[in-house]
């Protein structure tokens, strides 16, 4: 049923566990329960009564969660109306981090968007997105083992360091369990394809009043979904739609070139018949299998002192697949080969159909502990609330490879006559010398130890002004080890660039939080740190509340933040290329090798970042928010590129002793800029009645204002509303009701329209989109909940974008309509 709470009551309930939790200690003094009654809200390390503070975070309960119908941790944030460009989810296979997903706010980059778990950092995902961005996979975290989520829609440097300059997303796990719960959720889509399957035991059980020992085990199976299954994204032609023909002209039985430069196409009815529609052969969602292990322990030592321990373990398998090798003219075949009748020395661009699909079986295991304590305590006559903790986090992943051919054993078998790349009906077994399985590792790695105090400095007449001080050492560590014949270029189709590198991190802080009259809170905040590889930053952030009534807040922020440069755009070794340059010094055009490295150099990016806003509450049960922000990244790190670079007469451009180019070094700088604004909104009805039942009605939504992004000459260029900047709005409207044991929740999601990419006659601007999920809760049996539900009641797929897959992975879904069923029944 919904249930109207006031903030107050949401804050014991969460500070106490009230709801399925066993007290630890038995009732302590008046002053003590006081102290309970405060809580961490994410964006402050200072305990409070007020869930509406200066910095406005939005939470998401467990129960809220539970009506989204969502799986996982990606679904959930994925559906934020926050979440932008930059963002991606297990769709996006064709990627270094394939089956991953990250959260991008304000469409900074999943990056620039802090995600912590219990307020404290966690391992990113151990393969770069485009071999330099990290971020933290959202798959590896179980959504079974999730009391709430924090979404802090503010720059929180000042707080918590760097990264945090989109926002913050905290996610905090169950503890004190008390109790035995199974919980089973299944599903698949109308089509008969992506079926979810996620079983979950939780136990947990107090002992003597004072030690609580909770575990979780977690196993999730996620089947695929093909392109080819949904007619949208069935054929990479997109022509009839206004868009472009995408399919590769490596096709079957392909093309030849001659010495000349001119080319045949051996296809019966022409070159474009034979183009290769390779979305038939692509897992647009990957299968995967998730396991997870979650351990807890909190052991109250006396009544003023908690011991804490937490372990998890966590596996995730997936299996990504994707058409078979093409060869775009990578060997010769001689004019002495038996196959080859044209005289000449020939090249081909032709798929290799004989290899079979490509296959990427991607394992990631990882482990994370963490231990420490908490409590109360009266140091020099005063109230201290303390904690000090310690962890480590490993994650390992590995990527394998099948199906992929050498160059030279696709030669050899060339030139042997084995396989004859004229016909369509070679053996398999013609490219078994040249066929082999790589291999892909990485390795990401974090420890900590964290200490910190929040006390009373001195009384104002709004009441105690409150500091927080506390320090933070930090090791980070990453490694990624691409397979030596892709490193090396001797793989067709593949390639890589290693990376290896770590660093330590020395930080502290300083919170005040004084309420200079009973209307007005200030808090000030600022953190400084050392890196070991690029320096020292320095963060202050200044917010304000103001509430000259109970029904009336205004609130306003701002703070400088930084990123630190990632460990790849440190030291990523060199990866070269080929590009097609024009040399104004020579007056030639050609092919130069440009080499792509990292730089020890960098500098941390910096950002600014403004946010006011007011809560609003005319009615008891009626609550409006409005806030705007405005965020400003400089120093954003980028390569110049190849041409420019040529254009400045750059001392990156090594000449020969001729004058003639040699080699361009394009490595990372820093160099760009970014800068956004908008508006969020959420109006908010959550009315209870004693005989018609409870009703809840929300509207939330984000405007975006500006979405601009420097060129190479610094020039901002504004992109909202763009395939770039994303759509200019979304929403999403929640309606409930709850009536007695039954709880019924609709939720209508939408995605403002946005010019496509590639513009054509026929097509210049991608569709809106709206969707609408549908759950029915049953809670009349007793211990046990039923729940069923429909994701995409109306089954809307992806508009279409003028891309080879035909939608905006970042913006847009395109599973469909998907039924569901959860069961939960607990002892």
């Amino acid at each position: 049923m919904y249930k109207n709470t006031t903030a107050l009551s949401v804050a014991i309930s969460l500070a106490l566990g009230t709801a399925a939790v066993a007290p630890l200690a038995a009732q302590a003094e008046e002053q003590q329960v006081e102290q309970l009654q405060k809580m961490k809200v994410t964006g402050s390390r200072i305990s409070t009564t007020d869930m509406e503070g200066p910095n406005p975070v939005d939470v998401y309960t467990a129960d809220d969660i539970a009506k989204m119908g969502a799986v996982s941790v990606d679904d959930v944030l994925r559906g934020l109306t926050q979440n932008g460009a930059g963002s991606y989810g297990s769709s996006f296979t064709n990627s270094f981090a394939a089956g991953t997903s990250g959260v991008s706010l304000r469409g900074l980059g999943a990056s620039r968007t802090l995600v912590l778990l219990n307020g404290r950092r966690v391992a990113n995902y151990a393969f770069a997105q485009n071999l330099n961005d990290t971020f933290v996979d959202l798959n590896s975290i179980p959504l079974s083992a999730v009391e709430r989520i924090d979404v802090l829609k503010d720059g929180a440097s000042a707080i918590y360091g760097s990264d945090a300059i989109g926002g913050v997303v905290n996610v905090i796990l169950k503890r004190d369990y008390e109790g035995f719960d199974v919980r089973l959720n299944g599903g698949q889509t109308s089509y008969s394809d992506g079926e979810d399957l996620d079983v979950t035991l939780t136990g947990g059980k107090t002992f003597n009043d004072a030690t609580n020992i909770m575990a979780s085990l977690n196993v999730v199976q996620k089947g695929n979904i093909m392109m080819k299954d949904r007619p949208n994204t069935k054929n990479a032609d997109h022509s009839s739609q206004g868009g472009y023909d995408w399919r590769s002209s490596a096709g079957t039985p392909g093309r030849v070139y001659k010495e000349d430069g001119t080319w045949e196409s051996l296809c019966p009815g022409g070159s474009a018949e034979c183009n290769y529609n390779y979305n038939e052969e692509i897992a647009m969602i990957p299968e995967s299998d998730r396991y997870n292990f979650l351990t807890s322990l909190n052991h109250q030592l006396n009544e003023d002192t908690n011991l804490f321990a937490e372990l998890s373990l966590n596996r995730v398998e997936s299996k990504t697949i994707s058409a078979p090798t093409p060869d775009f003219q990578n060997v010769t075949i001689s004019k002495n080969n038996p196959n080859n009748t044209y005289g000449e020395d020939v090249t081909m661009r032709h798929r290799i159909l004989e290899a079979g699909n490509r296959i990427n079986e991607i394992t990631t295991d990882s482990i994370r502990i963490v231990a420490g304590a908490e409590g109360y305590a009266n140091w020099f006559d005063t109230d201290v609330d303390w904690t000090a903790d310690a962890g480590y986090h490993y994650t390992e992943t590995e990527n394998v490879g099948k199906n992929y051919l050498t160059i030279a054993g696709y030669q050899a078998a060339i030139d042997s006559g084995a396989y004859n790349p004229f016909v369509t009906n070679n053996p398999s077994s013609s490219l078994d010398g040249a066929r082999v399985e790589t291999k892909r590792k990485g390795e990401s790695k974090l420890g900590f130890i964290n200490a910190g105090a929040s006390f009373p400095v001195f009384e104002l007449s709004g009441g105690d002004a409150y500091v927080a001080v506390g320090g933070e050492f930090r090791y980070e560590g990453g490694s990624d080890t691409p397979d030596p014949l892709g490193e090396a270029g001797e793989i067709i189709g593949s390639g890589g660039t290693s990376s290896d590198g770590d660093r330590t991190v020395f930080a502290g802080y300083v919170e005040l939080v004084a309420p200079v009259i009973e209307e007005v809170e200030v808090q000030l905040a600022g953190r400084a740190e050392h890196y070991s590889d690029f320096g020292s930053a320095f963060s202050p952030k200044v917010a304000v509340r103001y509430q000259p009534m109970d029904e009336v807040l205004f609130r306003a922020s701002y703070s400088h933040g930084f990123k630190a440069p990632t460990l790849p755009e440190v030291n990523a070794g060199a990866s070269t290329s080929y590009q097609t340059l024009y040399d104004p010094q020579t007056d030639t055009r050609g092919q130069y090798k440009v080499i792509s490295q990292g730089n020890k150099d960098l500098d941390a990016e910096t950002a600014q970042s403004f946010n006011i806003g007011t809560v609003i509450e005319p009615l008891e049960d009626l609550s409006v928010k409005v806030d705007y922000f405005y965020i400003v990244n400089d120093d954003k790190i980028d390569t110049l590129g190849a041409q420019k670079l040529i254009d400045e007469n750059s001392p990156n451009v090594v000449r020969k002793a001729n004058g003639d180019i040699d080699y361009i070094l394009d490595e990372y700088v820093n160099v760009a800029k970014q800068q956004v604004s908008g508006i969020d909104s959420e109006v908010k009805y959550d009315l209870s009645t004693d005989s018609y039942g409870d009703f809840l009605v929300k509207l939330a939504g984000t405007y975006n204002i500006e979405y601009k992004q420097s060129d190479s000459d610094g020039n901002l260029e504004d992109y909202i509303g763009t395939y770039y900047g994303g759509p200019r709005f979304k929403g999403k409207a929640t309606l409930g009701y709850g009536y007695e044991d039954f709880a019924f929740t609709n939720i209508v999601n939408y995605t403002h329209s946005y010019d496509t990419r590639y513009e054509t006659a026929e097509h210049s601007e991608v569709d809106a989109l709206t969707t609408w999920d549908t759950q029915l809760a049953y809670t009349g049996i007793e211990n046990a909940t039923v729940a069923v539900g429909i994701r995409n009641v109306t089954n809307e797929l992806a508009p279409f974008y003028n891309e080879a897959e035909g939608y905006h992975f970042a913006f847009h879904d395109n599973t469909g309509r998907f039924y569901y069923l959860q069961l939960e029944y607990g002892f």
